[in-house]
């Protein structure tokens, strides 16, 4: 290849693709993004962006805009999904904002998709191409062929994975393993707003179940998710046993949720899967990004998030090292890969704490009511703009102990 027609394979065109894609614009290293859908853009719903996606926004030069499209909820707060009692909240005023050095926000993932698409146009530097189910993929010497289910291929230096939770370039760099059910399946959507109620992120949870939601766009859409552990061998695919099984769990709750419940749309649901932390994210010149590498339940509202800083730490390196990428993505996964792994257990014990039941849900809210709305030390390891390795590895220390995950393989972490 010559240096004039030099880029970068990405396979996905979703926010990890399209912020990897735009990260290498800004640094000058050019990219061909193949997506399989026949075009590009998401209808999606609600899409939470703490502070330090923000942060990731800001480096890739389109925080300005979604500050003006999303929306700053006043806080966060969790109820009980029973009797609506508060169990903990955390203010999202100016004290947040100074400590973690950037809002939280609530967005459309289709407006922020947008904005990353026309972004990623406006440098001249990406081409996006759609219809192109890539397959397989062939390293060479000095490039790589990606091979489309309708046959036609398309060359580059290097070839980045952002193609999610079931990646096919995966096999590329020798996994074959398949995702973790958690036996929870989600209902999910965004609905006309009816009331005029304090714009917030709201979370009800209960053994086995929680609802969420929270305002998008300019507070005229609800985005609404609704999450239950599913009966043992339920086909997740009759949708409407699972719309029979979401009404049968949440029959009990207190009426709002009752309420809120009935006006998801329940025609779709979504299995919810992960996979526990895995090193191997790159081989030769093909590397895996976002949950392609790294797969994370919503708990933390941190997939999207951690895609955006996948995607600003890559841009840096590509440009540091464009002739070398075999030497980029190991140093990618270096970089990123105790970060991610922490978030991702994180994520599952957050959940694990959601669904206490009994004596165990007592503790947890007994333990979590006396806490100010203004103390942020629980999130500094994860918003703060300083966050350590040593602040990674003392959570991680917390999650080995508890025994979240396959912790044990993060030993030499």
């Amino acid at each position: 290849m010559t240096s004039e027609n030099k880029q970068i394979l990405i396979v996905g065109g979703g926010i990890c693709g399209m912020a990897t894609a735009l990260a290498c614009a800004r640094n000058g290293v050019r990219s061909q993004v193949l997506e399989k859908s026949p075009s590009f853009g998401e209808l999606g719903a609600g899409l939470q962006l703490g502070p330090n996606g923000i942060r990731a926004l800001d480096t890739l030069g389109v925080a300005e805009e979604i500050r003006r499209t999303g929306r700053r909820p006043e806080r966060y707060i969790a109820r009980r999904a029973d009797d609506n009692s508060e169990i903990i909240s955390f203010d999202f005023g100016t004290k947040f904002e100074e400590q973690f050095g950037a809002p939280y926000l609530v967005v459309h993932r289709g407006d922020l998709l947008d904005l990353l698409i026309k972004a990623c146009v406006d440098t001249g530097l990406v081409t996006l191409t759609s219809s192109s189910d890539v397959q397989e993929v062939v390293q060479h010497d000095d490039s790589v062929t990606a091979i489309c289910a309708d046959g036609s291929t398309y060359e580059g230096t290097a070839l980045i994975g952002a193609d999610g939770l079931r990646s096919s370039i995966r096999k590329a760099v020798g996994k074959t393993d398949a995702p973790r059910s958690t036996g929870y399946v989600a209902f999910r959507g965004a609905s006309p707003r009816v009331d005029d109620s304090v714009g917030e992120v709201a979370i009800w949870v209960y053994d086995g179940l929680h609802y969420i939601e929270y305002p998008i766009r300019d507070g005229d859409l609800l985005n609404r998710v609704a999450v239950f552990r599913v009966a043992e061998g339920t086909d997740h695919r009759d949708t409407e046993e699972m719309a029979r099984q979401l009404r049968s769990i949440f029959h009990g709750m207190d009426e709002n949720v009752r309420d809120a419940v009935e006006q998801l749309d329940l025609t779709r649901c979504w299995p919810m899967y992960d996979r526990d932390p895995s090193s191997g994210w790159t081989s030769g010149r093909v590397l895996l990004a976002g949950d392609a590498a790294h797969p994370m339940l919503q708990y933390l509202a941190q997939g999207g998030i951690q895609a955006l800083e996948d995607a600003v730490a890559l841009g840096a390196l590509v440009a540091k090292s464009p002739d070398d990428p075999a030497a980029v993505f190991a140093e990618f996964e270096e970089q990123r890969f105790l970060r991610t792994s922490v978030v991702q257990l994180s994520a599952r014990f957050s959940g694990e704490v959601c669904y206490l039941p009994g004596t165990g849900a007592k503790f947890r809210d007994l333990a979590l009511r006396g806490r100010s709305s203004d103390n942020y030390d629980v999130l500094e390891w994860l918003y703060s703009p300083n966050t350590t390795k040593e602040m990674h590895k003392t959570v991680l220390e917390f999650l080995r102990n508890i025994e979240v995950g396959d912790v044990d393989s993060l030993s030499g972490l």
